[in-house]
């Protein structure tokens, strides 16, 4: 509980959109794409096209959403706002980012 009101602020517009990724899931992924044949790899990687498998959920939120997410989970009563001022000035990053993870479905 805070003394006083209590006020959290992420930084930018909060609408950009990021895709996460629990730690299990990543490890359980590796596991699966390690477990793959040579040929079962290569064939995920278009036949050499590319040397790398992108892991993801295929659900993306936006730093808004995140925040409240986890405003909810630690139970914060206080506010939260975007980008506080002085920080007007910082580049927002790109507004979605999300790994294309068709190649590791195909192999599965």
């Amino acid at each position: 509980m805070c003394a006083r009101p209590c006020r959290r602020e992420a930084v930018g517009t909060r609408v950009s959109r990021r895709e996460f990724l629990h730690v299990d899931d990543m490890a359980a992924a590796s596991v699966f794409v390690m477990q793959l044949s040579d040929e079962q790899y290569a064939q995920a990687c278009g036949g050499g096209e590319v040397s790398h498998l992108n892991v993801g959920c295929g659900k993306d939120n936006t730093i808004r959403e995140l925040a409240e997410i986890v405003r909810k989970a630690v139970g914060f009563e206080g506010t939260s706002s975007g980008t506080r001022p002085g920080l007007t000035a910082c580049p927002e990053a790109a507004r979605r980012v999300a790994p294309d993870r068709t190649r590791l479905e195909r192999a599965n």
